[in-house]
C-alpha cells in the first residue's frame, strides 16, 4: 500500500483532534472509533475527506465509518487513485 504509515498517523492525528485524545496505534484508534457519536463520526469523515483530497461516495459513507484503521487506510489509497 502506498504510504500505509503515512495515512496512518494522519488519521491517528485526525481522531486525536476530534476526540482529544493521544492516538498512536491501531488498536487505540479503534478503540475510540467505536466509541465515537455519529456527529463524531461525520466529522472524522469529512475531516479525512479535506486532508487526503478525496470524496467519499454516498454510498460508501456507512461502510467507511464503521471500518477499523487498516481497512480505513486501503479505502483512501482506492479513492485517491
Amino acid at each position: 500500500m502506498k504510504d500505509e504509515n503515512k495515512i496512518l498517523k494522519q488519521l491517528f492525528k485526525i481522531e486525536s483532534s476530534i476526540m482529544k485524545a493521544k492516538i498512536s496505534n491501531k488498536d487505540e484508534f479503534n478503540n475510540v472509533k467505536s466509541a465515537m457519536s455519529s456527529i463524531e463520526l461525520l466529522e472524522l469523515l469529512v475531516v479525512i475527506e479535506n486532508t487526503f483530497v478525496v470524496t467519499i461516495p454516498d454510498n460508501k459513507i456507512q461502510e467507511f465509518s464503521h471500518c477499523n484503521a487498516d481497512e480505513m487506510v486501503k479505502q483512501i489509497n482506492e479513492l485517491k487513485d
